[in-house]
């Protein structure tokens, strides 16, 4: 019952996302695939904090002994997920018209998300690395 609330909530952001990019630019710039882009960087981030969390619970140091490799495979991990979730063979448009204004998120909602979603990973980050054992 929650993940379905937590995917119709994520499916309301999309649409959110590829509506500003669609009245923005229109269809030139692609505005499925840099609302899955943004989702795809901001699940990464939410991805990563919580494999800090998991390496400071253990007392291990396993999860993100290469970060970068990690963080490259999350992200390209994210974006095929969401590629396939929501835009293969069509699902963007069919989302967008399944879901009103009134459903999508408000801007507030959607930028508090993007802002905390950051804020998060950079603060766990930061903390990792002020009690680093390097």
């Amino acid at each position: 019952m929650r993940l379905r609330s937590i995917a119709a909530f994520y499916k309301r952001l999309f649409a959110r996302l590829f509506d500003w990019g669609l009245r923005a630019h229109g269809m030139q710039d692609f505005p499925e695939y840099n609302a899955i882009l943004g989702l795809s960087m901001v699940a990464t981030f939410n991805l990563l904090s919580l494999l800090m969390i998991g390496e400071y619970a253990l007392g291990t140091d396993r999860f993100l002994s290469h970060p970068k490799l990690v963080a490259i495979t999350s992200w390209c991990a994210c974006v095929a997920g969401h590629y396939f979730m929501l835009v293969h063979g069509g699902r963007a448009k069919q989302i967008l018209a399944e879901l009103s204004a009134s459903e999508s998120p408000s801007t507030l909602v959607t930028w508090a998300y993007f802002l905390a979603s950051i804020a998060c990973f950079l603060g766990i980050a930061t903390v990792r690395l002020a009690f680093s054992r390097y």
